[in-house]
């Protein structure tokens, strides 16, 4: 779906009356320019809307309000000045077959709409959810295999006129910790056990040489830590990495055998 970003502050307008004539004066703040940033699963058309095309829906409340902090571009397109001296343009966005006039803010860059994609891939990375072998309770010196569920994360895409960006994030590595001061690393999401019923550790896996203590389980923690690329308007590059852990209590037996001869 598409989700779009509030405008901004609302116009401050007041006017006055006398001697047969009126005056009005509009005081436009400028809004943050994460506000005027569209998060949208696809790309969107961008459109500058004429200033002749801008004042003839404005007077059937399409857009507007008309006041002196609109103003006609020297290309023709419609502008609007805020108090701060920064300016935007009108653009018409189609978006997923919506189309919606949107103010963009002349001074945005494609860093500044990276930091909407970038929050919103963050947003998309799902908690680790471990899948073990063997499954709910451990035996000493009997192999482990460690591994996630398969799990992805859409990319996220971001615009704001002729800017845009889009980040993507891809899971890289699995860190288990066993509550034992030991730590294993691997790759992607681990791998998931073939044979159930193997005693042999698995490619990612473990193994415990001493039981829990009585009602005390091992507690066992995997975190996965995602790259995030992303592609933008700008060029492209790497962001920072993300890490989402999750821990579940893992108790570990040990088994006495006894042998009889004969």
């Amino acid at each position: 779906g598409t989700a779009y970003a509030g405008g901004g502050a609302r116009d401050n307008c007041t006017g006055s009356s006398g001697g047969g004539s009126y005056s009005a004066a509009c005081a436009v703040a400028a809004p943050a320019k994460w506000r005027q940033v569209t998060s949208t699963s696809v790309p969107c058309t961008w459109v500058k809307m004429p200033a002749l095309a801008y004042y003839q829906t404005a007077q059937i409340g399409q857009v507007g309000p008309i006041d002196p902090s609109v103003f006609t571009k020297p290309d023709g397109s419609v502008g609007r000045r805020y108090t701060n001296g920064t300016t935007a343009t009108g653009w018409t966005a189609v978006c997923a077959g919506r189309s919606t006039f949107r103010w963009v803010r002349d001074d945005i860059r494609a860093a500044d709409v990276l930091a909407v994609a970038r929050d919103e891939a963050t947003k998309r990375i799902p908690a680790p959810v471990p899948e073990i072998s063997p499954a709910g309770l451990g035996t000493v010196n009997l192999g482990m295999w460690l591994a996630v569920a398969a799990a992805t994360a859409p990319p996220a895409r971001a615009e704001a006129g002729p800017v845009w960006a889009e980040a993507t994030p891809t899971l890289r590595t699995t860190t288990w910790t066993f509550g034992t001061g030991d730590t294993v690393v691997c790759s992607g999401r681990g791998t998931p056990v073939v044979d159930p019923t193997t005693t042999v550790q698995g490619p990612c896996g473990y193994t415990y040489r001493r039981p829990s203590p009585p009602d005390q389980p091992y507690e066992l923690t995997v975190t996965t830590t995602w790259d995030v690329r992303y592609r933008s308007s700008a060029g492209s590059g790497s962001l920072p990495a993300v890490s989402r852990s999750s821990s579940v209590a893992y108790p570990v037996r040990e088994i006495q055998t006894i042998g009889e001869a004969g």
